[in-house]
């Protein structure tokens, strides 16, 4: 019971990022995903960015800190936090589609696509390909340096259009 709370519960803050409070950064990105924790309300977003044939290929993805307990403002991240934990590495580059990874997951590769003018991220969520739309990361933080204990990511299926759930335990 528990669990299936647990998950409606990240359902809602799945799609509360996909509110209308959440629109892209500039009219030429496309919003694909956010993460979030439990250890504030901020959050990280990753945005495809566009140009006239496409993506953006000198630098297709954008990532950036909405900080909601701050007025919703716009922070860039931190040298630190783009090393470690939010950084982006390309793995392929092309006009309709993007591989990539954030730093902090080497072997999770997102792939990107774009139909039109709508970008989306997708992802293996349970071993099913899906949309990926959010993730939760359950952090520790009495510690200097704040740790992450689990992350989950949140996704509909391509196959079938449900619900897809994962939690990656770090520790």
């Amino acid at each position: 019971m528990l669990s299936r709370l647990r998950s409606g519960a990240l359902l809602v803050a799945a799609l509360c990022s996909l509110s209308a409070g959440a629109q892209p950064r500039s009219p030429d990105a496309r919003r694909l995903f956010s993460v979030r924790s439990n250890y504030n309300r901020n959050e990280v977003v990753f945005e495809a960015v566009l140009d006239g044939d496409g993506f953006d290929l000198a630098k297709p993805i954008r990532n950036y800190w909405i900080l909601h307990m701050h007025n919703d403002r716009i922070e860039n991240l931190s040298s630190m936090e783009e090393r470690l934990a939010f950084g982006v590495v390309l793995d392929h580059v092309a006009r309709d589609r993007i591989v990539f990874h954030v730093r902090a997951s080497s072997t999770r590769y997102v792939t990107v696509r774009l139909e039109g003018q709508r970008a989306f991220a997708t992802t293996k969520i349970s071993g099913e390909e899906s949309e990926l739309i959010a993730l939760f990361a359950t952090v520790d933080s009495r510690g200097v340096i704040p740790s992450v204990n689990s992350v989950e990511l949140l996704g509909h299926s391509l196959a079938n259009d449900t619900l897809t759930r994962e939690l990656i335990k770090v520790h």
